[in-house]
């Protein structure tokens, strides 16, 4: 099986990112691939991040996600969303200083399959790290991992935030929800060889996801969703694909459905999807996935797909997602 990931978060990346990223070899258990939009890495997560954004008034993860969740949807975060955010977050409060820099892994949230990780900055970063900002992740409860950064800014104190967002594969015990993590932060150059300066040992911990079941043992439904063919770099084709699907599975984090590439009009994963993936709530706000990660079977013809939300959302709130030009009702 092979595992293609997107994601349409990110700009400015560095070339030796995707130069890496491509050039991962599979690990033995599974047998993969990687294909490069934006940033992708294999075993540990990178992040990029130049310079500061808006004048964030909240702190924490789930501040942060307060602030994501209204400049996505225009809207207050509910006291019960909040709740559920808070459910999966962890307070660190760790720092370290190096010529009067100092970088802080303030806090996480951490589901079945993703972590957001908060770091905050005080200091002239531009005094120690010459080229691009660098962190990555690594524990040896976690695999397969691709992620980034989607949003940047400062705190009520002048710190300047960088969340590290990623998917993740767990590999470690089964009932073991504890991960040991090492952080290592520091500069890339353009070769991509990295300069750690400031390293952090932290326990995560794993809470798992709820699921909703939107489709029925067998069920069947057929969709089309907007995708670009990138064989024409400087002039991308808009394609809609046609495809079966089944299995849908909505979770807080995103969504997930197996296509049938046997039935499809263009078999799924020839072009770069566009996440033409919405979840839209009560309220008549919508959220649009920007991460996805294909698995694809050996033969082609069953291609499992995960999409991810911008923010996580409370299953309480959703009315319907939208894959395509389908709208399916969540009850």
């Amino acid at each position: 099986m092979k595992k293609n990931i997107i994601s349409d978060a990110i700009t400015d990346i560095n070339p030796a990112y995707v130069e890496q990223a491509s050039d991962y070899k599979p690990v033995a258990h599974k047998a993969r691939h990687t294909r490069v939009l934006a940033i992708a890495v294999a075993a540990m997560v990178m992040v990029l991040m130049m310079g500061a954004g808006v004048i964030a008034a909240n702190g924490g993860i789930s501040g942060w996600f307060s602030e994501r969740w209204e400049m996505t949807t225009e809207e207050t975060i509910t006291e019960e969303h909040l709740e559920l955010v808070d459910s999966f977050s962890q307070a660190l409060g760790l720092s370290e200083t190096y010529d009067d820099v100092t970088v802080m892994v303030d806090s996480a949230a951490v589901s079945e399959d993703r972590i957001y990780l908060l770091l905050k900055v005080d200091g002239d970063l531009d005094s120690v790290v010459t080229d691009y900002f660098y962190s990555y992740l690594t524990s040896d409860s976690i695999g397969f991992t691709a992620g980034g950064s989607s949003f940047y800014g400062q705190d009520e104190s002048g710190a300047t935030r960088y969340l590290l967002d990623c998917h993740y594969d767990y590999i470690g015990e089964e009932g073991d929800d504890e991960m040991l993590c090492t952080l290592r932060v520091g500069d890339m150059n353009n070769n991509g060889d990295v300069d750690v300066i400031w390293m952090f040992e932290f326990t995560l911990i794993r809470n798992e996801n709820s699921h909703i079941s939107l489709t029925e043992d067998g069920e069947i439904i057929t969709v089309t969703t907007e995708q670009l063919d990138y064989d024409t770099y400087y002039n991308p084709v808009s394609v809609d694909v046609t495809v079966d699907i089944t299995d849908i599975v909505l979770t807080e984090f995103g969504v997930s459905f197996i296509c049938d590439n046997t039935t499809a009009s263009v078999p799924y994963g020839t072009y770069t999807d566009l996440c033409d993936v919405y979840v839209y709530m009560n309220s008549g706000s919508e959220v649009q996935a920007n991460l996805y990660i294909e698995e694809i079977s050996d033969d082609e013809s069953i291609v499992t797909m995960y999409y991810y939300w911008t923010v996580p959302v409370n299953l309480d709130e959703v009315a319907s997602i939208r894959i395509g030009d389908t709208a399916i009702a969540v009850s």
